[in-house]
């Protein structure tokens, strides 16, 4: 049972309070949980031409930035507010990061160390919090998400603009508000929205202060949003969906609980499938925006992942951040023939690829990432889920 629409949904984005350092929970990171984008995998046939494969490298360590969107608004409304986004201005917005050389990537897929972008572009992550509601996502008759919602937008521009990508988290509150159409309606929207690269997260059921709430509450909000997500899944026979949603929460309003019990129920959420806590989304306005690391670093703290509140100042500021971010490139790296053993020397084939031509940086192979910015070339990450870095991740002939 939905309960009535209320207005509580709409976060009033205010700056985020650092959660105490002294938290006696500290959950482990779950990177086999996250959904990585797809890595084609092309077969590799033993000939005697040699073996490569396509590695993207950084010129520097790569940074994101990570805008928070939440509800949208027809062109009718004289201005967009910070919570508040007029279809025409979301418009202008893409078309300007676009331009500006900025391409999407899943938040799961970053957090889980996959590195990858179009060659030239610079990462992007976008995300929509207090979900569902219509203006934000919902389907036409033919299945398409409807142009006057913001993923509307996004899906048009992204068919227009391939390079640019198509990927968003949506962090939902599903209790404080009624989806048009009803719960069938919003229980297709989701299958779609997953279906597609745009992955709802957990945004707690009712939107609620957790400053001002009991500790057992807020673990009841966390577990009763993820249990009624999967049960509007499990309605239209989508439960296979599950194996895509993660454990990433978002603070309402972005105010962490006041209290230490308060503090340690978020940080030690569990969801249904027994999936730690993978990262805590904070936000802020764009005079004191800042850039998420990427998770080998050690300026990382999943946490306290860093998001910019969507307003034409932030897309400002990433414009300006241009020249500090380095943007991908692509290396063909090449490592003798098809029967080579790739489990050993990926080092030594990375410091050959650098020497002639590649040129010192952070290369992400498959689901490693290397250092060969300095003397030496090191590994420093690995998805603990991909094994020992063989070459069918990468290679082709």
């Amino acid at each position: 049972m939905v309960a009535a629409c209320s207005q509580a949904g709409e976060d009033e984005a205010r700056p985020t309070a650092d959660a105490d350092a002294s938290s006696t929970v500290t959950p482990l990171p779950n990177l086999e949980a996250v959904t990585l984008a797809p890595i084609p995998e092309v077969s590799v046939t033993p000939t005697e031409s040699m073996t490569t494969l396509e590695a993207t490298v950084w010129a520097d360590h790569p940074q994101v930035p990570i805008l928070a969107y939440h509800r949208f608004l027809s062109d009718t409304y004289p201005q967009s507010t910070a919570v508040k986004t007029r279809l025409a201005d979301l418009q202008s917005h893409l078309e300007r990061l676009y331009d500006a050389g900025y391409s999407l990537v899943p938040l799961g897929s970053w957090l889980a160390g996959d590195l990858r972008a179009p060659a030239g572009r610079r990462p992007l992550i976008l995300t929509i919090d207090d979900a569902f509601f219509a203006d934000q996502v919902s389907l036409t008759e033919s299945g398409d998400p409807t142009p006057t919602s913001g993923i509307g937008v996004l899906w048009d521009f992204y068919r227009v603009h391939p390079d640019f990508g198509f990927s968003a988290a949506l962090f939902a509150n599903l209790g404080d508000k009624l989806f048009a159409g009803g719960e069938e309606a919003l229980a297709t929207t989701i299958a779609w929205c997953l279906d597609h690269g745009v992955i709802p997260y957990n945004h707690f059921y009712a939107h609620p202060r957790l400053d001002l709430t009991e500790t057992r509450w807020i673990t009841w909000e966390a577990q009763k949003n993820d249990l009624y997500l999967r049960e509007l899944l499990a309605s239209v026979g989508r439960s296979d969906l599950t194996s895509k949603l993660g454990n990433i929460l978002a603070l309402p309003y972005g105010i962490w609980p006041e209290s230490q019990s308060g503090r340690d129920a978020v940080l030690g959420y569990v969801n249904p499938e027994g999936t730690p806590l993978q990262a805590v989304m904070e936000v802020d306005y764009a005079y004191r925006a800042r850039l998420a690391a990427a998770p080998y670093s050690e300026d990382f703290d999943r946490l306290h992942v860093p998001r910019i509140v969507a307003t034409l100042s932030a897309i400002k500021v990433l414009e300006e951040w241009l020249d500090s971010l380095p943007a991908a490139s692509l290396c063909e790296i090449r490592a003798g023939d098809a029967s080579t053993d790739w489990s050993e020397a990926w080092e030594d084939r990375i410091e050959s690829a650098r020497l002639g031509g590649c040129g010192p940086g952070i290369y992400v192979i498959g689901h490693s990432i290397y250092d060969a910015l300095g003397r030496d070339v090191k590994r420093i990450f690995s998805d603990p889920s991909s094994g020992n870095g063989s070459c069918e991740d990468a290679c082709s002939d």
